[in-house]
Order: C-alpha cells, then sequence, then structure tokens
C-alpha cells in the first residue's frame, strides 16, 4: 500500500482516507452542496420593471402600478446544477391613458410547473361606465402580457 505521509488530509477513523479537512469558514466551494437562494427580492424588484408602463394594442390603457406581489422564488444548486422553483401571485393596476377608467390586471400562479406562454391571466375593470368601455382595450393586452411573463421567467432563470 503506498504511504500517505505528507499528504494533504488523513484518515477519518474508520481508516478511509480523507484527502482535506472540513472547511472551517462552512463555505460551499464550487456550490457542490445544497445550497438555496431566495429570489423574492429579485422578483419584488424586477416585476416593475417589466410590467408597469405595458399599454393596451390600442394604446387606451395602461398598466400603471404593481398592486400585490407574493408567493415564493427560489433557487437551489446542487452539484453545481441550478434548479429554479417559484409560484408567484402577482397584481396590478391599469388606468385610461386618457380620461377616466381603471382596473386591475391578475397573475394568479406563475409557476415553473407551468409551460411558456401559459400563463393565466385575469383582467377586470371598476364597475363605472368609463371603466367598463375601456375593458376591451383592457383585455387585448393579454398576449402581450404572457409575451412579457415568458420573458421575465427567462430573466429569473438567469439570474
Amino acid at each position: 500500500m503506498a504511504s500517505l505521509e505528507g499528504k494533504a488530509g488523513g484518515t477519518d477513523g474508520s481508516g478511509t482516507f480523507v484527502s482535506c479537512a472540513p472547511r472551517t469558514d462552512q463555505r460551499n466551494v464550487n456550490q457542490w452542496h445544497w445550497e438555496e437562494r431566495d429570489l423574492m427580492g429579485w422578483v419584488k424588484e424586477n416585476i416593475p420593471k417589466h410590467f408597469v408602463d405595458l399599454c393596451s394594442d390600442d394604446g387606451k390603457v395602461k398598466l400603471t402600478k404593481v398592486s400585490d406581489v407574493s408567493g415564493e422564488a427560489y433557487r437551489n444548486t446542487r452539484k453545481g446544477k441550478k434548479i429554479l422553483g417559484f409560484e408567484i401571485d402577482a397584481k396590478f393596476e391599469w388606468t385610461a391613458t386618457e380620461g377616466d377608467g381603471k382596473g386591475t390586471l391578475h397573475l394568479p400562479y406563475i409557476s415553473e410547473e407551468i409551460d411558456e406562454g401559459e400563463w393565466e391571466v385575469n383582467i377586470s375593470a371598476e364597475s363605472d361606465d368609463a371603466s367598463q368601455a375601456l375593458l376591451s382595450s383592457a383585455l387585448s393586452m393579454k398576449k402581450r402580457i404572457i409575451e412579457v411573463t415568458d420573458k421575465f421567467v427567462a430573466d429569473m432563470r438567469e439570474v
């Protein structure tokens, strides 16, 4: 048997050679062991950048603000492989670009379980006549919202 004298490491007590001593700083070198990173901060920062100021096809309606973002988003790393997990519920407000009229847009389930382009988008208007008149304009944003959601998820995968 070859001598291990002068080599870094030693035995673990059972006679098995351990090539190096355990790290005292608890670093996850090369992200080999399981590591989880919370991405909700990134989500809350980037949802407005992706969605706010989007306009309807005819330009009569615009998303003006994010009213709520909840859920979870995380990236796990194991043996250098990134695994993304997310379940996000996002609510927005839309308003008329000219005159009165407002409503909401809701993405109730942005998740890694949903295929790209298959996002559920709920758009509603306030009960006043001006808002109801603009509902069809707001509904025309659905395709664009799905495209932007695809882009948002793609960007999150790169974080």
